[in-house]
């Protein structure tokens, strides 16, 4: 017999499943890629290869609970290098080539 109580968990366990495939979907470094250039506009003039890139690693979904303030605090790993200091050495590998 299904209740109220069941009707919400299973609409709850729906909602979990969708939420685990848009994650997987949004982990993707090509699909990552797209979203920064029509998002951040320090990235719009820069091809998608170089953005997907600039991704290290592997984008972790899900690993970390999130608490304000309290998570990430230590994950940002790579250089700490300006835009613009980036921009100068890919100018600067471009007038090698």
């Amino acid at each position: 017999m299904q209740t109220q109580i069941s009707d919400s968990i299973d609409a709850a366990d729906g909602k979990e499943r969708l939420d685990a495939q848009i994650k997987k979907i949004l982990s993707n470094k090509k699909i990552l890629s797209w979203i920064v250039k029509y998002t951040v506009t320090e990235f719009a003039d820069m091809d998608l290869e170089r953005i997907e890139a600039c991704i290290e690693g592997e984008p972790e979904v899900a690993k970390i609970p999130v608490y304000p303030g309290k998570t990430n605090m230590e994950s940002i790993t790579g250089l700490s290098i300006p835009l613009d200091e980036v921009r100068k050495v890919e100018e600067g590998m471009l007038q090698k080539a």
